[in-house]
């Protein structure tokens, strides 16, 4: 949803912040209650989360939504599938940890891969520590994507792959065509 921000003049700057959270999050709270509504009854699923251009949010929108959805009573997963950016691997400090780019190498998905956040159902998988030569999205076509995600569909009921955006790079595109929706955010 298209959130506006107005300028006040005589607020104060914390003001402004506070108003500026309030919408997004209920912005937020849209889009969970649009994608729960179409989802409803079609068992756990995975989303895409992207952007046409770098620089919009995504990574952020994704970690609002994947609260809001754990509120909800949904257990969410959160992947880093950003290996060039890693803001999620970032934002939970989790640099140094194995995770999505060791489970796609391997096949499969270890628990110590996952990791719990402050908020009771929601987790995140970080990028991974092993450099992305490029060859890694070239795992999906060989199934190994589709393997990683069919164990996780078994432990979690939303699935959020945090993307790269679509235009710079192949590896959103890429993954679109696994996963069972893709949600774009732009400013």
């Amino acid at each position: 949803p298209l959130t506006r921000a107005r300028r006040s003049l005589g607020r104060s700057l914390y003001d402004e912040v506070l108003q500026s959270q309030s919408r997004m999050i209920e912005s937020v709270r849209v889009v969970r209650t649009a994608l729960l509504s179409r989802l409803d009854g079609q068992g756990n699923t995975t989303v895409l989360v992207t952007s046409a251009a770098a620089g919009t949010g995504k990574s952020s929108f994704t970690r609002m939504l994947g609260k809001s959805l754990a509120q909800a009573g949904k257990k969410v997963l959160m992947i880093d599938a950003d290996f060039r950016k890693m803001a999620l691997t970032r934002r939970f400090d989790l640099l140094d940890k194995s995770g999505f780019i060791e489970s796609l190498r391997s096949r499969s998905v270890e628990e110590r891969f996952i990791f719990p956040t402050e908020t009771a159902g929601l987790s995140v998988m970080p990028a991974g520590t092993q450099g992305d030569d490029g060859a890694l999205f070239e795992e999906t076509a060989n199934g190994a994507f589709k393997t990683c995600i069919g164990e996780l569909r078994k432990r979690y009921n939303i699935i959020l792959l945090d993307s790269p955006p679509i235009l710079p790079v192949a590896d959103a595109a890429i993954l679109s065509s696994q996963v069972d929706g893709t949600i774009m955010v732009e400013r």
